[in-house]
């Protein structure tokens, strides 16, 4: 009933109405502090979406030079998410297709292991325009962010279907959990 209806009303108003895309949901794992478990909720997530699930499922790890969702899943990381996020102008499927590892059929991966040496700090201006190429891709995009990121991605929670905040059974991270809620 829907399609007919937006075909009688482009017929009868002349012009077509522009389908709205359909995108992947964004799930955003966050720790309040370091060494809760964020990564492995997040990669067990999307492992579960993927294999028990059935749904196409990108896992993309922002913690660059410290991040274990690769391990985790046993793969290695790419080389071409830096790309990426250095040069977002440049981001094409060609590029996507290059950063994305699979791990499964179903889920595939975005990590990167950097050198301490030569750190790169993700901005949320190149991140924002891969996460809208991979929900235009996958059923699901499931991003692991370091606790000491979530200031630098305020619009990266606020676009977020879903944010799992993860926290311990310690009093500060009870405390830290209320300050993130709000």
């Amino acid at each position: 009933p829907e399609l007919l209806a937006r075909t009688c009303n482009a017929v009868l108003h002349g012009g077509e109405q522009a389908a709205s895309p359909r995108t992947g949901k964004l799930v955003v794992v966050f720790g309040v502090r370091g060494g809760v478990g964020s990564s492995t909720i997040a990669v067990n997530v999307a492992w579960h979406l993927a294999e028990d699930l059935k749904r196409h499922v990108a896992l993309l790890d922002l913690d660059l030079e410290g991040g274990d969702a690769a391990l985790q899943l046993n793969v290695n990381p790419g080389r071409a998410l830096r790309e990426a996020l250095e040069h977002p102008e440049r981001l094409d499927d060609l590029l996507l297709e290059r950063a994305i590892v699979k791990a499964t059929e179903r889920l595939g991966v975005l990590a990167a292991l950097e050198p301490f040496k030569d750190p790169l700090i993700a901005k949320e201006a190149a991140v924002l325009p891969l996460l809208e190429k991979l929900r235009a891709r996958f059923r699901y995009v499931i991003v692991d962010l370091p606790h000491w990121a979530g200031l630098n991605f305020p619009r990266l929670l606020d676009e977020a279907n879903m944010l799992l905040l993860v926290g311990d059974a310690s009093l500060a991270s009870a405390r830290d959990m209320l300050r993130w809620r709000e």
